[in-house]
């Protein structure tokens, strides 16, 4: 979720396509609609980051639904990307594997 002086925003993810809405008078309205499937949306700094089960994280500008980039990453399973001190790091793989040993991507923000 994201608020701003003028609305607050929900994101949502699946293998439907990525959305936003917000919400206006008690309402949501849709925004816009990516059809890229992912999951585990994360807001920071005015981005979407969306991980994507076949490998990536795409990120949006939140507002428009533009889509800035595709960070290149492995397949996982509902795997979800951590934002902070400009950087976002995302574990590859499938916890159900119950692997001992794994992949920590990190990219670093502009």
């Amino acid at each position: 979720m994201l608020r701003s002086a003028a609305a607050t925003w929900l994101f949502a993810a699946d293998d439907g396509g990525t959305a936003a809405w917000t919400l206006v008078d008690g309402q949501l309205r849709p925004m816009w609609r990516a059809g890229d499937a992912g999951t585990s949306p994360v807001v920071a700094g005015g981005l979407l980051f969306v991980y994507d089960p076949g490998g990536g994280v795409r990120v949006y500008d939140a507002p428009t639904g533009r889509r800035i980039a595709k960070l290149e990453c492995g397949r996982g399973h509902w795997n979800s990307p951590i934002v902070v001190d400009g950087r976002i790091a995302l574990p590859e793989g499938n916890s159900n594997d119950h692997a001992t040993s794994g992949i920590l991507d990190i990219w670093r923000l502009r």
